[in-house]
C-alpha cells in the first residue's frame, strides 16, 4: 500500500516543467500578436496569406512533444518507485502476521502491474498534443485552431475598426490568462489545467499501483480483511468510511465468512467506482488487516478528531476541507494574474499596465498567507512561483512597477508614488470604463444649450465655436483626458479635462469674453449624458 501523502505525491520539477510549458505558449501567441501591431495595412492582406504562423506553430507543437516525452518519463520513474515503496509496506505487514511474500523482483503479477499502468500513464500524456487548448466564450479551442484564430482576430478587428491593436491584445491576454492552457478529456467532455491533468493522471496511476498491488497479494495470501488509510480534509462522503476496518468478501477463498462481523468493503467504499475508494482523485489506499494480530492505525476518537476544528475567516466559517478548496481557489487566482503578467509584458505593454497586475499579485499572496495561517495549513507557493514566471521574469514586472511609480508621482504629486501609482491605476480604470460604455456618451441637450450662443439656454457662460459638434468632441476625446479628482487624489468630480488639437470655444468670465482655447472639460453623468465647456488653456 502507499499512503495518502505518496498518492499526492507531486514533485516541483515537474510542476515548473508544465507552468514553463504553459507560460511559453501564452507568451508565443502574445508576441505573435505584438509583431502584427507594426504590420502596414497594405502588407497585411499577404501577410495572412503567407500565414507566417505555421512555423512558430510547428516549432511550439515541437516543443510541447518535448515536455510530453520528459514529462512521460518521469512519471515512469514515480511509478516505479511508488510500485516498489508499496510492495515493500505490504512485504512488512505480511511479516508482523508470520506471512512471506515473494520478492518483489520475483513477483511476475506485479511486474505486469506496473507496466499497464505505466502505459496507460504515458499514453495519456504523449497523447496532450492533441487535446490542448483554451476555454472561449465558445467553449474548449484546440491550440492549433486557437493560434491561427486570435492571430487573424487581431488583424481583423483592428481592419474593421471593432478594436486597436492594444485593446485587441488585451482581451486575448486576458482570455488566455483566465483560460490557462487546458487539456480537454473527449470522453467526459471534461478539461482541466495542463498541471493539474498530469498530476491527476499520476495520482491515479499511484492509486491503481498501490491497490492493485495490495489486491494481487491478498489474492497470493488470502487475506480477506481491509484497513483503509484516513487523512486530513478528505471529502464528506470519504470522510465516512476513511480508516475503518472491513471484509471483503470476494477475497475470501478459504471460507472464513466474516467471522470478525466487520462491515462489507465494497458496500460501504464503493471501491471500484468513480465516487468511491480509490476513484476520481482519491488519495487514500487500504492494506490487509490480519484479526488477532494487527492493531488498528485509528481508534473511532482519532478519526473523530482527525480534521481540525472548523473556523472562522472574514464573517464565514470553514471545515478543513473548505479551507483546503479556498486555498486551492486562491492559488488559481493568483496563477492567473501571473499569467497576465507574462502575456502583458510579451506585447510589449505599458508599465502602468503590468503594474497594476503587480500590485494585484502582491495583494493576493498577502491575502493567500493570511488565510493559510487562519487555516493552519501549510501556503504551497511553490505553485505559483515555480515555472516560467522566474527570477527573470519577476524583475521585469518589479522593474515595470518602479517605472511606472516614478511616472505617476511626475503626474499626481502626492509625495508617495506608490499613493500616486494607485490613483493612476484607478484612473486607467475609469477611462476604459469611459471607453468601453460604463457611461452615457450622448450629450445632455438642455445642459449643453448652455454653453451654446444661439440655444435658448445659454446665459452668457463660456460658450463653443458655431462650427464644432460637441458630440463629436466627446466620441473623440472621451477617456483621454486628465480625471479631475477632489483635493489629494480624493473622489473623481465626473469631470475631464481635455486639450484638443484646435479651437472648440470662447472662455468667459463675469460676462468678459477672455480668450479662445482648445482646452475643454467633458462632464459626466451614468443617467443624464455628458456636456461639454470650453476652459482657460494652462
Amino acid at each position: 500500500m502507499l499512503f495518502p501523502e505518496d498518492i499526492g505525491y507531486w514533485p516541483e520539477d515537474l510542476q515548473a516543467l508544465l507552468l514553463d510549458l504553459e507560460e511559453d505558449i501564452i507568451r508565443s501567441i502574445a508576441a505573435k500578436l505584438a509583431t502584427e501591431e507594426t504590420l502596414k495595412e497594405t502588407d497585411i492582406y499577404r501577410y495572412l496569406t503567407l500565414a507566417p504562423y505555421e512555423a512558430d506553430l510547428e516549432a511550439l507543437n515541437r516543443r510541447i512533444a518535448a515536455t510530453c516525452q520528459k514529462t512521460a518519463d518521469e512519471v515512469d520513474t514515480i511509478l516505479e518507485d511508488g510500485a516498489k515503496e508499496s510492495y515493500r509496506h505490504d512485504e512488512w505487514l505480511y511479516a508482523m502476521a508470520g506471512q512471506q511474500l515473494v520478492s518483489y523482483e520475483e513477483n511476475r503479477q506485479v511486474q505486469r502491474i506496473l507496466s499497464a499502468v505505466q502505459k496507460r500513464r504515458r499514453d495519456g500524456i504523449l497523447n496532450l498534443s492533441g487535446t490542448i487548448g483554451f476555454i472561449t466564450a465558445d467553449g474548449f479551442t484546440g491550440l492549433d485552431d486557437y493560434y491561427r484564430k486570435r492571430v487573424n482576430d487581431g488583424i481583423f478587428a483592428t481592419l474593421t475598426g471593432t478594436y486597436d491593436y492594444q485593446t485587441q491584445n488585451r482581451r486575448i491576454i486576458h482570455e488566455m490568462a483566465a483560460s490557462g492552457v487546458r487539456v480537454y478529456d473527449f470522453e467526459s467532455g471534461v478539461t482541466r489545467s495542463i498541471d493539474g491533468h498530469v498530476r491527476t493522471l499520476l495520482r491515479t496511476g499511484l492509486s491503481q499501483i498501490s491497490h492493485e498491488i495490495t489486491a494481487s497479494n491478498m489474492d497470493e495470501m488470502g487475506a480477506c480483511y481491509v484497513e483503509v488509510s484516513a487523512h486530513i480534509g478528505a471529502r464528506p462522503s470519504h470522510a465516512d468510511w476513511q480508516g475503518g476496518v472491513y471484509y471483503w468478501q470476494e477475497k475470501d477463498r478459504h471460507g472464513d465468512g466474516n467471522q470478525a462481523g466487520l462491515p462489507d468493503f465494497i458496500e460501504v467504499t464503493q471501491y471500484g467506482s468513480g465516487p468511491g475508494l480509490c476513484g476520481w482523485n482519491c488519495r487514500h489506499s487500504f492494506f490487509p488487516f490480519f484479526p488477532g494480530f494487527s492493531e488498528r492505525t485509528y481508534s473511532k476518537k482519532d478519526l473523530e478528531e482527525i480534521d481540525p476544528p472548523a473556523f472562522e475567516y472574514e464573517g464565514r466559517t470553514y471545515t478543513a476541507y473548505e479551507a483546503s478548496q479556498r486555498q486551492r481557489q486562491l492559488e488559481r487566482n493568483m496563477c492567473k494574474t501571473k499569467r497576465t503578467i507574462i502575456g502583458y509584458q510579451a506585447i510589449g505593454a505599458p508599465d502602468t499596465q503590468v503594474a497594476e497586475h503587480v500590485i494585484r499579485l502582491r495583494r493576493q499572496r498577502e491575502a493567500y498567507k493570511d488565510f493559510s495561517r487562519a487555516a493552519k495549513l501549510r501556503p504551497k507557493l511553490e505553485r505559483i512561483t515555480t515555472g516560467g514566471y522566474n527570477r527573470s521574469v519577476s524583475s521585469k514586472a518589479v522593474w515595470s512597477h518602479r517605472r511606472a511609480q516614478v511616472r505617476a508621482e511626475s503626474a499626481y504629486h502626492l509625495g508617495s508614488p506608490e499613493d500616486s501609482l494607485n490613483l493612476l491605476i484607478k484612473d486607467n480604470r475609469l477611462r476604459r470604463a469611459i471607453q468601453g460604455g460604463a457611461y452615457n456618451l450622448k450629450i445632455h441637450e438642455g445642459r449643453q444649450g448652455k454653453h451654446i450662443k444661439e440655444h435658448n439656454n445659454y446665459s452668457g457662460a463660456s460658450y463653443l465655436l458655431e462650427d464644432v459638434d460637441p458630440q463629436e468632441l466627446v466620441y473623440k476625446y472621451a477617456g483621454t483626458g486628465e480625471l479631475k479628482r477632489s483635493r489629494g487624489g480624493g473622489d473623481w468630480t465626473n469631470k475631464e479635462f481635455i486639450e484638443a488639437d484646435a479651437f472648440v470655444g470662447v472662455v468667459v468670465e463675469n460676462g468678459i469674453e477672455i480668450t479662445r482655447t482648445k482646452r475643454f472639460s467633458i462632464h459626466y453623468s451614468k443617467k443624464n449624458g455628458t456636456h461639454i465647456v470650453p476652459r482657460e488653456e494652462l
